[in-house]
């Protein structure tokens, strides 16, 4: 490897090595499979390690990321909208990363929540609980002002606590279920620390 294509490297590891996990759990959050996000999340990463290069500023690394992510991931459902309903039985046939049995059954109850919110607040509230962006991040992620940033992330958040303890949904209650807003986006947090990270980037690594 040349010293220009090491100092590449380098420079890419160098800024997304601190993203890794938040960005590791957009991804998963936003499809809803881990295969998926995988998926999702090396094709982003490829994208962008490939065009580092037009980068000039670093700290538009963040959002350059998470916006590539973002538009693949809304090209990959406008292609897929006939594609067949996430099955959590099948999921848990294949499921095999030491979490508890229990823990699996919220943090993919959680997903299929985040899933029925409607695309603008299922990725302000991602971006921002789960991720750990700032409103200005999501604002150029998204686009719009900070004002609808927040609208979107409150609405969200309702929405999200609603979905979670509304029990005439068609699954029984996990007892690990909070009962109010905040404390379902804490609940959230929490769930997803325990899975890994969804992919890995020793490709990238010389």
């Amino acid at each position: 490897m040349s010293s220009l294509e090491q100092e590449r490297h380098e420079r890419f590891l160098r800024l997304f090595e601190p993203l890794r996990v938040g960005f590791g759990r957009f991804c998963r959050a936003i499809t809803s499979d881990r295969e998926l996000a995988r998926d999702l999340a090396s094709d982003s990463i490829l994208i962008v390690f490939e065009h580092i290069d037009s980068l000039r500023d670093d700290g538009k690394f963040k959002s350059y990321l998470f916006i590539t992510a973002a538009r693949l991931h809304k090209r990959q459902r406008h292609r897929e909208r006939n594609r067949a309903p996430y099955d959590a039985s099948q999921a848990e046939a294949i499921r095999d990363n030491g979490v508890s049995v229990d823990a699996s059954y919220d943090i993919d109850l959680l997903y299929r929540m985040l899933s029925r919110l409607p695309e603008a607040q299922r990725e302000a509230v991602i971006l921002f609980e789960i991720s750990g962006l700032s409103l200005e991040e999501i604002r150029q992620i998204q686009g719009g002002s900070l004002s609808g940033v927040k609208s979107r992330i409150a609405r969200g958040r309702e929405l999200l606590a609603k979905l979670m303890t509304d029990d005439e949904k068609p699954f029984p209650a996990s007892s690990h279920l909070p009962g109010n807003n905040a404390s379902t986006l804490i609940y959230a947090r929490t769930s997803l620390k325990q899975e890994p990270t969804v992919f890995p980037i020793d490709r990238f690594k010389s």
